[in-house]
Order: structure tokens, then sequence, then C-alpha cells
């Protein structure tokens, strides 16, 4: 820790007038740098684990999420072995790394403690967790699997101009045959980002404390 002493302080936000003569101001994006910095250095690494590893979590959580809703569309249309790379990068990877950077742009208001309503923080989290984990890859897994079923005539899918309404109604259906598994797969995907923005909380806390009884 006295390594950390001479390049570390604590990072706070306060208006204008209140701030310490000896205080360096900092941008937002300065100060969420500084503090990663602060973080990287940091010992014990048990201390900061859900901020160094929570964007990577966030991410493989959404990936799950798109790879299973990908293999549930995939045995329907019957695709067996066809376009699976195809699939998998549009449902599962690209979600998954949108939830990374979405985790880390959220989760950086915590870092610093810029945020008013931890509340709507979480809430934030929660939500694109949800978005890319289940709700992203429930519309597009059906649509990628589709057009595949289509192209390699895998399963007999009707025009879509002419009868797109027993297209929907075959999707839905077969979500709806896996309700507990969505059901199942949401809660997942709250749990991890709840657990993520609590841990990552704890952390910073953590870090406060110590930095402060320097």
């Amino acid at each position: 820790m006295d390594d950390l002493h001479s390049a570390s302080g604590v990072v706070t936000f306060t208006s204008t007038d209140r701030v310490p003569p000896n205080a360096v101001k900092l941008s937002k994006a300065e100060a969420v740098s500084y503090q990663y910095q602060v973080v990287n250095n940091w010992k014990p690494r048990s201390d900061v684990w859900p901020i160094t590893y929570g964007p990577l979590i966030s991410g493989l959580a959404a990936a799950a999420g798109g790879m299973k809703l990908n293999n549930i569309f995939r045995r329907h249309y019957q695709l067996k072995t066809f376009a699976r790379v195809a699939t998998y990068i549009p449902i599962a990877v690209l979600p998954g790394g949108a939830a990374l950077i979405l985790h880390t742009a959220i989760s950086a208001d915590i870092l610093i403690m810029n945020t008013k309503c931890v509340v709507c923080t979480q809430t934030k989290a929660i939500a694109s967790q949800l978005v890319f984990g289940v709700l992203y890859p429930s519309v597009i897994a059906p649509l990628a699997c589709l057009s595949f079923a289509v192209r390699y005539n895998t399963y007999a899918v009707p025009p879509v101009k002419t009868h797109y309404k027993h297209i929907f109604i075959d999707v839905t259906t077969t979500l709806k045959k896996k309700g507990n598994m969505l059901a199942a797969l949401s809660a997942a995907q709250c749990i991890v980002a709840f657990l993520l923005m609590h841990g990552q909380m704890n952390s910073v806390f953590k870090m406060q404390r110590k930095l402060s009884g320097m």
C-alpha cells in the first residue's frame, strides 16, 4: 500500500467554492482514468476484482444468453452444422461485446462516485444486461436462423410476404415453449448485473476507506 500512497489520492466531487486549495481538479474522463490506474496497481487484487473483471463477466453473461437462444432456434430450424459461425457472431458475440462496453461506461460513475441515485445506476445496468442478454438475442436469433433455414432449405418456411403472420406465430410459439427457460435466463442476467454493481460499489468504498486512512 505504501507505493500507492505517493501516487494515489481520493477522487471526490464537490462544488467549485468548496474545492480545497491543494486539490487537483480533474475532468470526468481524467478522474476515471486516474481511478483505473489506482485499481490496476491496487493490492490485494481481491479488493478490486469486481471492477477489474466486472465488464468481462457482464459481456460473457450476455453472450451466454445469446448462445442459448441461438441454439434454440438453430434446433427449431434444423440448421445442424450449417452457418454456425454466421449465427453465433450477431447473436452471441456482438451483444456480448456491447454489454461489456456499456457496463464499463455505467460502472465508470460508480468508480468515481459520480452518482446521486445508486438505484438508478443499478437499474440501468440491469436493463442493459437484459437487453443484450435476452431481448436482443430473442429478436435476432429467429431472424438470423430463419434466413439460413431458407438458404439451406432445412425447414419448410412459407413465403414471408404472404405468410409473415404464420412465421411470426411460429417464432412466438417457440419462445413460449421455452418460457421457463427465458424467465430463468432473465433472472440470471438481472442477478449478474446487480451483484456486479454491488461488488463494484463495495470495492470503491473499500478503496476510499483505505486511501483516506493513509
